[in-house]
């Protein structure tokens, strides 16, 4: 148990501070060429990162 919670510790850490800086990335791309749609698409990929993550950790905590 003492294992699982370090490791989720360490995840949690790790995300929080690699994850604005990836936010941060994707949203100083220049989309002003693109295709609205595509550009929309861009736009919400960090948010679906978020969802993806908060997914993992909740089936993780589960424990499937």
């Amino acid at each position: 148990m003492t294992k699982k919670i370090a490791n989720l510790t360490i995840e949690i850490l790790l995300i929080a501070l690699l994850l604005p800086i990836a936010i941060t990335q994707f949203l100083s791309v220049n989309t002003a060429n693109w295709d609205s749609n595509l550009a929309t698409i861009w736009r919400l990929i960090p948010l679906l990162a978020i969802l993806g993550i908060a997914l993992g950790f909740i089936t993780k905590l589960k424990g499937k």
